[in-house]
């Protein structure tokens, strides 16, 4: 990791701190239900498209259909990551008809934001 170094006036001119400069940073998906945790997974690269279908192959479909016997929703927003063609195709052969999309944050469309 890089380090910037904080100096102050002194005289021996001594570095008073160091700072990283980029923190480490972990991800968390996770995927909830009135009958508990469906599925977590932690990662620390930037979420794209082909870790986003990896991870709900991996700890979505098989999980939350165990859990509700198919009768169930998935939400979520409308971010680029989960409109891609292939993540909405994958979405229609595993949830045919149960995918509630969610609009993303949007300023503009906050009644909070004045």
């Amino acid at each position: 990791m890089f380090c910037n170094t904080l100096s102050a006036w002194s005289r021996d001119a001594k570095p008073i701190a160091s700072m990283v400069k980029h923190p480490f940073k972990i991800h968390v998906w996770g995927a909830i239900s009135v009958k508990g945790k469906i599925g977590m997974h932690m990662f620390i690269e930037n979420l794209d498209r082909n870790l986003y279908r990896q991870i709900l192959n991996e700890h979505l479909y098989d999980n939350a259909n165990a859990m509700h016997d198919r009768r169930w929703v998935f939400q979520q927003d409308n971010d680029l990551k989960h409109t891609f063609r292939d993540v909405k195709s994958d979405l229609k052969i595993h949830l045919p008809g149960r995918v509630l999309s969610w609009p993303s944050y949007n300023p503009h469309r906050s009644k909070l934001v004045k």
